[in-house]
């Protein structure tokens, strides 16, 4: 596995091979996953429709499962995300903006990354 390539897009090598038991073969497999999960383009449609409750609930599930996978660019911005949009927040639409806009940035390379494993 390349490694090198993956740090490209924040995977930490010995955080995710300790949360995997160092079993590169299960790494894999689960990061190829990934391209099944729906919550970004969900997150997409909510952030686009206005649905901003909807939009909540799919960054945070991103967010998850994006530090499960170690895929830190993508934690991060979900995380940001996450917390705009979250119930109480006083939201900044200009900053959501363009955090989901990085996030697309973000999520099309892991995209590219991940189909070359």
């Amino acid at each position: 596995m390349d490694f090198g390539l993956l740090q490209t897009i924040g995977v930490d090598e010995r955080e995710v091979m300790a949360r995997f038991m160092n079993n590169e073969g299960l790494y894999c497999r689960i990061l190829k996953k990934f391209m099944e999960d729906k919550s970004y383009d969900e997150l997409k449609i909510s952030w686009e429709e206005g649905d901003y409750e909807a939009a909540f609930r799919w960054a945070h599930t991103l967010k998850g499962v994006s530090a499960n996978l170690g895929l830190g660019g993508i934690r991060e911005l979900s995380s940001a995300i996450t917390e705009q949009l979250r119930p109480g927040h006083t939201r900044d639409d200009i900053l959501l903006k363009d955090n989901m806009s990085q996030l697309a940035e973000q999520y099309a390379a892991a995209q590219e990354v991940i189909e070359k494993l």
